[in-house]
């Protein structure tokens, strides 16, 4: 209840540590795993730590498709591509469900792009939306469809009018959860914030325009 309550507010520091006492508590459940390593790395960004949660959870649960699909995508944002690769590979091996396959699509779609192969990756992501739209995991999509976005981002592309059309249906439908437009406006802020950092100026200038008059509170 703690956990959903400082959710709702936004509180996520709390909410990690609602996880840890969750996981003191349950040493044996996963959900405190599962829980904390997706705030700590979609709202925070603090991979390590989302590393640390799923450790945790894989200690009592260690051939969990889920947490280690998970374990993989963090070590890959930290650039640990030779170890997300090991926890992806036994993570297929672990007969995994249909979402967490759709999952692991998307987190191999990510290692393609970090190791040049930016057509493999893309044609994984894609897999992976229409994945999840197929089982109308409509979360899963929009998550995967973020992380596609962001990798593109990476390497210097600039979004389609197609794309913005996506990003902004995503940050005013009523369809889409308030938790999902927080992290689009979250993730996709500090990309673009990184990229002018890096480059001088800013290399999407229409999407920066478009977030601005974005209001990811505004069917909440």
């Amino acid at each position: 209840a703690r956990v959903a309550r400082h959710s709702r507010s936004k509180e996520w520091s709390v909410v990690l540590e609602n996880c840890q006492n969750w996981h003191a508590d349950e040493p044996f459940s996963i959900r405190p795993a599962y829980e904390g390593g997706f705030v700590a790395s979609e709202f925070l960004l603090d991979f390590e730590r989302a590393i640390l949660f799923a450790e945790k959870g894989l200690k009592a649960n260690p051939t969990d498709a889920g947490l280690l699909n998970n374990i993989a995508f963090f070590h890959a944002m930290l650039e640990k591509y030779e170890a997300a690769w090991k926890f992806v590979a036994a993570a297929r091996k672990s007969a995994p469900e249909v979402t967490v396959s759709i999952t692991l699509d998307a987190t191999e779609g990510m290692l393609h792009y970090r190791m040049g192969h930016h057509e493999v990756g893309q044609k994984m992501y894609e897999k992976a939306v229409l994945g999840a739209n197929s089982i109308e995991a409509h979360g899963l999509k929009h998550l995967a469809l973020l992380h596609f976005l962001l990798e593109e981002l990476r390497i210097g592309s600039r979004f389609s009018q197609e794309e913005i059309k996506k990003i902004e249906y995503i940050y005013n439908s009523k369809k889409v959860s308030p938790q999902i437009r927080e992290i689009y406006k979250i993730q996709l802020e500090q990309k673009l914030i990184e990229n002018k950092k890096q480059n001088g100026v800013d290399i999407n200038r229409q999407i920066v325009d478009s977030i601005k008059s974005f209001d990811v509170s505004n069917n909440e």
